[in-house]
């Protein structure tokens, strides 16, 4: 029972105040996993100001739903992102990701679904963070307008509408463009992902799916050492397994990534200004621990007067979270998905006819048991030998345990172990994360054991730039990248419990179909289109020869650059910034890669002088680097770009 493999504290608390519950979980929005609270920085003479701007624009009628107009100070809000304080801030909860539609009862209208259509365990695989993010979230270059220039009349025209509307309303501005690669890092990410390193920032683009949350009661517990010596049982959840110190500590973790202790945390991060960073999230600090000394207590006093309080309240908490995730023993079966069909489809026979052949043949299915546990029961199931066998021993035992009528009852679908990246074949980013290797910013939450693994050896890596310029090469251009270890390297198995519901696959949701393509559009989570994209993706998984190739290489929509859709002055700005801070190892690096991997002469000088020169005038006052040479003296490069992609050696930084 993993409750006692780490003590949970006292019973519940009892419910805070009123006063107290609103400062913890602040206000509804109206989205579900977000939540609001009132900003202790929006003093009362801007609570008067935006007030009487308010009731000035009511008296002129112009804040009703059909002649809305933003007040000045909302529109000084927008033009002035990061300076101008909000009366309100917005919190993110677990369900923000976690929140998913039911696949045993999806909604008729996917737009307006009703909480019995709801599911909190399943993980949100229709969720697009990056265009969230970077794109038609606004969230980063939020008052942005970009200029007209979409093909086609209709589409001119709704910008042309925009732009109109733009001038009173901000909340129809566009945000950042195609123009702009900070959009196409967002926009490329994949369906159902979450880059849960966007802010304790570890170099690798590669986001992971959003874990499914099942049977933790039968999870295998690992007997491992936190950093202050304890011996704890922990449950590895996240994809590399990092997550080693106990369940409790685990989940705690996750409340610092939303927010939680966020003047601390902020501080421990990486500054892209200064290059310092980042510092471990020190739990001592935080608890305020025996073994701070006096001088360092006082520095934090002054600096974080609430440090610890956040964390506090988030302690009280895990052990009635811990209890509600471990209710979750309900797995998303097939049948019963199709059951609970049956009975909305009523006496309509050609959907009855269509919803059985989307049931497995019994035959065929036993078959598969077979084949399971002869080739995918090591890593893929809780029911495990319960001593060491000899390879052909172990996999007799195994299919045999998967023939068993009960074999899925209860089981996770994942022996949760850690292996070495060269033997799970997948893409490598995510294995080589650097969060929670010693002196990083999660180094109290991994365990003694899991900064101690090995080295998984050298791995290599093809770049096919070859496909871009013959000036590349015949080939590709072939890295060979020595694994570090002390922790990085390492996946475990994914649970493939309630598989049919979450296509496509793998840690980073790149294989198969995209719940977004054009034929899902009008309803994605209906039984028929997640089996369909089962079916897809599945083939993908067990025919290598069907998968996409050098096609799933992620590419820009368009050329793009860092400095797409600003205004002139933020340009000059970015620019300054590249200069001063960026450039030394910018131009370092890629007078490496390009004395070391370019042998075409011409091709090297076209690189070498293009980099020179956008540096040299990324530093003049009232430039940017918008000035370009003639076309006659470009390189001639493909309308497309490679992006580099998170299949590339992973460095640490650079």
């Amino acid at each position: 029972e993993p409750l006692k493999r780490d003590p949970l504290l006292p019973a519940d608390p009892a419910y805070p105040s009123s006063e107290q519950d609103v400062a913890d979980y602040g206000y509804p929005t109206g989205i579900i996993g977000l939540r609001m609270f009132k900003n202790p920085s929006f003093t009362d003479e801007m609570e008067k100001t935006w007030k009487e701007q308010w009731k000035k624009l009511e008296a002129e009628g112009k804040n009703t739903a059909s002649t809305y107009e933003a007040s000045d100070a909302v529109k000084t809000y927008f033009q002035r992102p990061g300076l101008e304080q909000p009366p309100f801030l917005v919190g993110i909860t677990c369900a923000f990701c976690h929140v998913a539609f039911d696949p045993l009862n999806p909604p008729k209208d996917q737009a307006n679904p009703r909480w019995d259509n709801l599911s909190a365990n399943l993980g949100n695989q229709y969720f697009r963070e990056g265009d969230l993010f970077f794109g038609w979230g606004r969230i980063v270059g939020g008052n942005a307008i970009r200029t007209p220039g979409l093909a086609g009349d209709e589409a001119k025209q709704e910008r042309a509408r925009k732009l109109a509307i733009a001038s009173k309303d901000p909340y129809q501005t566009d945000g950042l463009g195609p123009d702009n690669l900070i959009y196409q890092y967002g926009h490329l990410q994949q369906s159902g992902t979450s880059e849960t390193s966007r802010f304790s920032y570890d170099f690798i683009n590669n986001p992971n799916t959003i874990n499914q949350i099942f049977f933790l009661s039968n999870r295998a517990g690992f007997h491992e050492t936190a950093p202050d010596g304890r011996p704890v049982t922990a449950l590895h959840i996240l994809k590399d397994g990092a997550d080693s110190v106990g369940v409790l500590a685990a989940l705690g973790r996750v409340f610092v990534n939303i927010g939680g202790e966020s003047e601390y945390w902020l501080d421990r991060l990486w500054d892209p200004l200064t290059g310092s960073g980042p510092y471990p999230f020190s739990l001592e600090e935080v608890r305020g621990g025996p073994s701070v000394p006096e001088w360092r207590r006082q520095e934090l006093k002054e600096k974080y007067p609430r440090l610890g309080e956040s964390w506090k309240g988030v302690e009280a908490r895990l052990g009635p979270l811990a209890a509600y995730l471990i209710g979750y023993d309900r797995p998303f079966k097939l049948e019963w998905a199709v059951r609970a069909e049956k009975a909305r489809a009523g006496q309509d026979a050609a959907r009855l006819a269509e919803l059985d052949k989307l049931l497995p043949d019994p035959q065929r299915a036993r078959r598969g048991a077979n084949l399971f546990g002869k080739y995918c029961a090591q890593c893929h199931s809780s029911k495990q030998p319960f001593y060491p066998l000899q390879e052909n021993e172990g996999k007799a035992l195994l299919t045999q345990l998967a023939s068993a009528p009960d074999f899925l009852e209860n089981n996770t679908l994942s022996s949760d172990a850690r292996y070495p990246v060269t033997r799970i074949g997948t893409n490598a980013g995510r294995a080589f994360a650097t969060n929670a290797i010693e002196g990083e910013i999660w180094s109290d939450f991994s365990s003694k054991e899991y900064k101690a693994l090995p080295s998984v050896g050298t791995l290599q890596f093809q770049t096919p730039l070859h496909l871009l310029s013959p000036q590349f090469g015949p080939g590709p251009i072939v890295t060979s990248f020595v694994a570090p270890g002390n922790g990085r390297g390492y996946y475990r198995p994914a649970s493939l419990v309630g598989l049919w519901t979450s296509a496509p696959y793998l840690h980073n949701n790149s294989l198969g179909r995209d719940p977004y393509q054009e034929r899902f559009a009008d309803d994605v989570s209906s039984v028929s289109n997640r089996v369909q994209m089962f079916e897809e993706s599945i083939r993908q998984l067990l025919h290598p020869q069907q998968r996409r190739g050098v096609a799933s290489i992620k590419l820009t929509t368009q050329e793009s650059t860092l400095l797409g859709g600003l205004e002139a002055e933020k340009k000059v700005l970015l620019a300054r910034i590249v200069w001063q801070v960026i450039r030394p190892k910018l131009y370092e690096k890629a007078t490496t890669i390009i004395e070391k991997k370019i042998v075409n002469k011409s091709a090297q000088e076209i690189a070498k002088a293009a980099l020179a020169e956008a540096l040299e005038q990324a530093q003049r006052p009232g430039q940017g680097l918008a000035n370009r040479r003639p076309a006659s003296q470009q390189a001639q490069v493909p309308a497309k770009r490679w992006q580099s992609g998170s299949c590339g050696a992973p460095r640490r930084r650079g």
